[in-house]
């Protein structure tokens, strides 16, 4: 879901994506993790940047979870479960609009898989 915007216009997003970064530093012994929440415009005011996104609590702790499991596996070599790809029901009223998709306009949508042939 994204914040109210310049016309006071929210709605939720059925495409929401977040970028995750990880390492393991085995001279320090820990990992860092960093992420990066893509946004959209608003389709009404159109303003110049994107705005940050917000996000339904269940689904936040979905992607922390997958988040877990792939560095458990990855990094320490733990069994993990699959990750869980079950979405949040809705029923978008429009199709996913590229112009104010901020991963699109960085290469980094899934649904706009033109875009990431261009990076």
């Amino acid at each position: 879901m994204a914040r109210a915007c310049l016309c006071n216009h929210c709605w939720t997003s059925m495409n929401g994506l977040v970028l995750f970064f990880y390492i393991y530093d085995s001279v320090q012994d820990c990992g860092h993790v960093r992420f990066s929440l893509k946004g959209q415009k608003c389709n009404q005011c159109t303003p110049p940047s994107f705005e940050t996104p917000m996000w339904y609590p269940e689904e936040v702790q979905k992607v922390m979870t997958n988040l877990y499991y792939e560095v458990a596996n990855n990094v320490y070599g733990f069994q993990t479960p699959p990750t869980i790809k079950n979405r949040r029901h809705g029923r978008p009223r429009a199709n996913h609009n590229a112009k104010m998709c901020q991963g699109c306009h960085q290469g980094y949508c899934l649904r706009n898989k033109d875009s990431l042939a261009a990076h």
